[in-house]
């Protein structure tokens, strides 16, 4: 929000409200709406660009992070130049460029208008409130207000810092795994079965009945083994399942399947057979073919 001009004028206009009523009181109510609803507004001027990858990208946050996550609605991505006050409290200084508000509900709990935040690629860095939002920029405006003389110094001071805090408190970050790392490579378990993914590409699945890929696995009585081939630059990451013949090479059968790294030590695994093709996401949340895995050892 680069102008702030309208505000002014109409905080010099609400002479019904003294000094303290603008520190704390309904005033201070009022901005918030009418920040949430300028901040609406701005939507009107959209990029268009890339909605369906914001899109996809908050719903597999919030399914991986959440059980029981239903997507509700999404408004129209926008950009918006955020003043570096917000984005140092968001840690990500000068990397906001888009933001998504959506509606959504976990069991029987409702959230509207959350607002989530992205790079320029449209990679998700963070989550907050339309409430905590509206606080946010009502600093800004209070703190330009400190010059018109409306509020003191020391009201004005000790404003910022209340507010200020409780969006430092208020703001989900949204860690970025550092794909270069390999991450997927261990041992993981959903508390049942194993699933060893190795640096050379071969992995193995070894349940409470059987072993897939150790060194006496056998397809159609040929001695096989189980790769994987993962893609991170895809949202979500993307994996396969091969089943090959270790003598002629020959394909015996493939599963497709997405995957979403919570954090480093839990990710969510979906797999569908090449016939059926790969998933698209991760709903709904409780489908018996989505797998929790955590990590076991490296």
């Amino acid at each position: 929000m680069k102008d702030k001009t309208s505000f002014f004028v109409l905080l010099r206009r609400a002479n019904k409200y003294n000094t303290k009523d603008i520190i704390t009181g309904k005033m201070k109510q009022i901005l918030n709406a009418l920040i949430v609803f300028i901040l609406m507004i701005a939507a009107l001027n959209v990029t268009g660009q890339d909605q369906a990858k914001a899109e996809q990208a908050v719903k597999n946050y919030l399914s991986g992070k959440y059980t029981n996550y239903t997507a509700g609605v999404f408004d129209q991505i926008f950009e918006q130049d955020y003043p570096s006050m917000f984005q140092e409290k968001m840690e990500k200084p000068g990397e906001i460029k888009y933001t998504l508000t959506h509606n959504y509900s976990l069991g029987d709990i409702e959230t509207e208008n959350e607002f989530f935040f992205f790079d320029k690629d449209y990679n998700l860095l963070g989550q907050l409130s339309s409430e905590n939002v509206g606080e946010l920029f009502t600093v800004f405006l209070m703190d330009g207000i400190a010059g018109t003389g409306l509020l003191t110094d020391n009201d004005s001071t000790r404003l910022l810092e209340e507010d200020l805090a409780l969006i430092q408190d208020s703001v989900i970050y949204i860690k970025k795994i550092d794909y270069s790392l390999n991450p997927v490579i261990g041992l993981w378990s959903d508390g049942e079965s194993y699933y060893k993914f190795k640096e050379n590409g071969l992995c193995e699945i070894i349940t409470p009945d059987d072993t897939f890929g150790d060194d006496q696995y056998t397809v159609r009585g040929e001695k096989a083994r189980l790769t994987y081939v993962i893609d991170y630059n895809t949202s979500p990451v993307t994996i396969d399942i091969v089943i090959t013949s270790e003598n002629s090479g020959q394909e015996f059968g493939r599963a497709l399947g997405i995957l979403l790294f919570i954090n480093y030590d839990k990710i969510k695994l979906r797999m569908n057979s090449s016939e059926s093709g790969r998933p698209q996401d991760f709903l709904p949340p409780f489908s018996p073919d989505i797998l929790i895995l955590n990590k076991v050892a490296k």
